[in-house]
């Protein structure tokens, strides 16, 4: 079942969270972001190399495009697919690596 906005907007605030408590652990924030936006018709994959580091350790910039798209999900709840993909590329934009 697909999760609402409110429900994708705290898995990746909760990511966000943990990625500052255990910045080598970028699979399970990659895992967080698949589980927040996997069933909202985006390439979950395309999004992880947009918002996260390639390598560990996430620094603070990841951890605040995660909570950026957060916020861009609160203020979009309709966002889907390329919608949530825009978003991504705004919160890159917003916070470069």
């Amino acid at each position: 079942m697909p999760k609402t906005a409110l429900e994708r907007a705290y898995l990746l605030r909760e990511a966000a969270a943990y990625g500052r408590r255990y910045p080598d652990d970028l699979f399970e924030a990659r895992m967080a972001v698949h589980e927040a936006l996997g069933a909202s018709g985006v390439n979950t994959y395309r999004i992880c190399d947009l918002l996260l580091s390639k390598r560990p350790p996430l620094d603070d910039g990841d951890c605040i495009r995660l909570e950026l798209i957060a916020s861009l999900i609160d203020a979009e709840p309709a966002a889907r697919g390329d919608d949530l993909l825009g978003l991504c590329e705004m919160a890159l934009r917003m916070v470069p690596f």
